[in-house]
């Protein structure tokens, strides 16, 4: 059945759009025994919302203890576009209300603009990364996240350049089903 389908998946691979991630933090990337992981912030019910050609779905695949590939769903950074756009204008709209003499309404506003000022430097550094083909950068935040994939994923084996395996100790004793990676299951 693989070697039949290997064209098609291709094909799914081929339409992603294809980022490097590079950590800039204290953490490493680590790798375990199924690489590729799959995620996607998005629900579908009973459908379920893991597979290659599921809407929003992200691919990721570390390379090293610096870098990892990820496969986006070209629908991720087109939504992420919208997202910054009106995000631009509710910080323009906040800075008016203060400019306007309005502190009822720049008080409400002004909790909101600095975490909306730092999700549009964050959004434009992916963008321009993304664009100038750069490698995107992952703090220890994004990187953990990235790690945790891994773990899950991971059948009997994690690798990690330095030894470090803190978040797999405590996921595992957070939640048992960590012990052996995802499982196909048919209903």
């Amino acid at each position: 059945m693989m070697s039949e389908s290997l064209i098609e998946f291709a094909g799914y691979f081929a339409i992603k759009d294809l980022l490097l991630m590079k950590r800039t933090g204290g953490l490493e990337f680590l790798v375990g025994d199924s690489p590729i992981a799959l995620h996607n912030d998005r629900q579908f019910g009973p459908y379920g919302n893991i597979g290659l050609a599921v809407q929003a779905i992200q691919i990721n695949l570390p390379i090293s203890p610096e870098l990892s590939l990820a496969y986006w769903c070209e629908t991720l950074l087109s939504d992420m576009e919208q997202r910054l756009a009106l995000a631009k204008k509710l910080l323009d709209q906040a800075k008016a209300w203060t400019v306007l003499g309005r502190p009822d309404l720049a008080a409400g506003a002004a909790k909101d603009r600095d975490q909306l000022a730092a999700q549009i430097a964050h959004s434009e550094a992916l963008f321009g990364a993304f664009k100038d083909r750069r490698a995107i950068d992952c703090d220890d935040e994004q990187v953990t996240h990235y790690n945790s994939l891994q773990i899950g994923n991971a059948e009997r084996w994690l690798f990690s350049r330095n030894g470090d395996f803190q978040l797999a100790e405590r996921m595992i004793a957070d939640n048992s089903k960590f012990r052996s990676g995802r499982r196909v299951t048919m209903n």
